[in-house]
C-alpha cells in the first residue's frame, strides 16, 4: 500500500488510519473482521462489479509500532493501492494489468506488486 500517507489519495488508507487514530489494533485478529467489512464497503461503493469484492485477500501484521498491510493476490494488491480494473478475471488470468504507460505484475513470491514504465 506504500510508505507514505496523505488523507484523501486512498479510501483504504484512510479507513485504516482512522481506526488507528482510535486506539485499534488493527492487525489484531479480533479487529481483522471489522477491517474487512470496511474494505468491503468501500469495494462495493467504487467496484465496476460488485461480486469482485470476493478476491479481496489480505493480512496486516505489526512491528513494534510499525503495520504492513500485504495483499495476498493480484487484485487485492491493485486495489489497496487505489487501482480499479474493470476486467478482473483477464488481469488474474495475464497476471498483468497497464494503466497510464505503467505496467503492473504481482510477484506471487514476495506478495509484491511489481510496475515500470512503458515507453509507447
Amino acid at each position: 500500500m506504500g510508505r507514505t500517507y496523505k488523507y484523501g489519495e486512498n479510501h483504504f488508507r484512510d479507513y485504516l488510519m482512522a481506526g488507528m487514530q482510535y486506539g485499534a489494533d488493527i492487525s489484531d485478529v479480533k479487529n481483522i473482521g471489522e477491517v474487512t467489512t470496511g474494505f468491503i464497503y468501500i469495494l462495493e461503493y467504487l467496484l465496476p462489479n460488485k461480486k469482485d469484492a470476493v478476491y479481496l485477500d489480505f493480512k496486516i501484521t505489526k512491528k513494534e509500532k510499525h503495520y504492513k498491510v500485504v495483499a495476498l493476490n493480484f487484485i487485492s494488491a491493485l486495489w489497496l493501492s487505489g487501482i480499479f480494473p474493470e476486467n478482473t478475471d483477464t488481469v488474474i488470468r495475464d497476471n498483468k494489468f497497464e494503466l497510464e504507460n505503467i505496467l503492473y505484475k504481482y510477484d506471487k513470491r514476495s506478495k509484491k506488486l511489481k510496475y515500470k514504465s512503458i515507453n509507447e
